[in-house]
């Protein structure tokens, strides 16, 4: 539950309010951006071998109505996992 802000000189701030949170696992929080932008965001760590692995999923929850089309196409990228976004980048630069 806490709330934290954030803005710009002279700007409306943003808000993030965390939702939960489990120490050395993960963060939830909702994010409410001064241009009408509603998300909610869940970061988790896990150890992996040697290293550490860094999950993060997003979800647009608001958006200003005339922005109806960006959260179709955002949906539409978030589905692909971030390897396979890459490797389709990476194939699509190299023709």
């Amino acid at each position: 539950g806490n709330i934290y802000s954030s803005s710009k000189a002279g700007g409306k701030p943003d808000r993030l309010t965390i939702t939960s949170l489990t120490p050395n696992e993960s963060i939830d929080f909702h994010w409410e951006q001064a241009n009408k932008w509603e998300l909610d965001w869940q970061m988790s760590i896990s150890p992996d071998g040697d290293v550490t692995k860094v999950e993060r999923t997003v979800r647009i929850t608001t958006i200003p109505w005339y922005m109806a089309p960006i959260k179709l196409l955002y949906s539409m990228a978030a589905a692909m996992d971030d390897k396979k976004l890459t490797q389709k980048m990476k194939a699509d630069l190299e023709g």
